[in-house]
């Protein structure tokens, strides 16, 4: 909004439109991504010596909790991230970024492989980054540990040979 006033004074700041996933704050005249400055919050503003443009202040807070899926040890804590933008960018894909916990867990026969979303679509590094627009629960992804065999028939038969052979195998 653009307040003209020519009495140089105090003048009513109006409510704050709303938009679907933001939370509005306050009016500002700073433009900034990382804007701080709290001008007016639906209430009067004072001291109005030039006209002036104000602009909406949104925020987003998102939480991301995690699940060990059959691990063992501290569930890492949920993490809150929020973002803030100006009327002029509430349009715009802006969702918080968050860095992953490190992790302490353990499952026998795996190996941690960082988080995942539920369906899986969507992977993350133990200590990387995601941005994410809504409250989320990553669950771990675990990598099943494969091991080598060596079979010796000592004078008998594996698979119908007397040689030793290497094999492969699982965890399970």
């Amino acid at each position: 909004i653009t307040i003209y006033n020519n009495n140089k004074g105090t003048v009513t700041a109006p409510e704050i439109n709303t938009y679907t996933g933001w939370t509005a704050k306050y009016w500002t005249t700073d433009t900034t991504a990382d804007a701080s400055q709290t001008v007016a919050n639906e209430g009067t503003v004072s001291n109005i010596t030039a006209n002036a443009t104000y602009y909406a202040r949104y925020e987003k807070e998102i939480t991301v909790s995690f699940d060990l899926n059959g691990g063992s040890g501290e569930t890492p804590t949920p993490i809150k991230g929020k973002v803030q933008v100006n009327s002029n960018d509430v349009s715009k894909t802006k969702d918080p970024t968050i860095t992953m916990p490190t992790v302490t867990t353990t499952k026998t026969g795996y190996t941690f492989d960082g988080w995942e979303t539920s369906d899986g679509a969507n992977h993350y590094e133990d200590e990387g980054t995601g941005t994410f627009g809504a409250n989320i629960t990553l669950k771990a992804k675990w990598t099943i540990n494969e091991y080598e065999l060596t079979v010796n028939p000592n004078g008998g038969t594996y698979k119908n040979s007397t040689s030793t052979t290497k094999e492969k195998q699982n965890y399970n």
